[in-house]
């Protein structure tokens, strides 16, 4: 599972400060989807408009909250989407949570391969 993560300055933010309250929404909801589905702060417009969706964000409001993120360079506009302009610089990259997952698994393996000799240690010395 990932995080997604809010500097503590967030809420004093002057640029984050503001926005609507409907493109802080959107915003703080798409950092999650980011996180939680590894894309690096990149949003295709189909994501942005489930995301909106979510929280009865549709149509001219949904295109309001985008162009504020965009005009206060919060996201930026792609050509098949949006990015969260400063993503990486509070939260990891898709490389970064992969690389932490795979030598978690690595150290849980090697943590149950000793458990393991432990106790055919154990039974061979009874045994014997």
């Amino acid at each position: 599972m990932t995080w997604a993560k809010l500097d503590d300055n967030t809420w004093t933010d002057p640029t984050l400060c503001a926005l609507s309250g409907d493109a802080f929404r959107l915003h703080v909801f798409a950092l999650t989807y980011c996180c939680q589905k590894l894309t690096d702060g990149e949003l295709t417009r189909d994501a942005v408009a489930r995301i909106g969706f979510m929280f009865g964000l549709r149509d001219q409001a949904l295109e309001k909250a985008i162009t504020e993120l965009v005009t206060f360079d919060v996201w930026s506009a792609e050509l098949d989407g949006y990015a969260i302009t400063e993503f990486t610089e509070t939260n990891p990259t898709r490389e970064k949570v992969e690389a932490a997952r795979l030598a978690n698994r690595e150290r849980q393996a090697d943590w149950i391969k000793r458990q393991a000799d432990k106790r055919a240690q154990k039974r061979s010395r009874r045994s014997t």
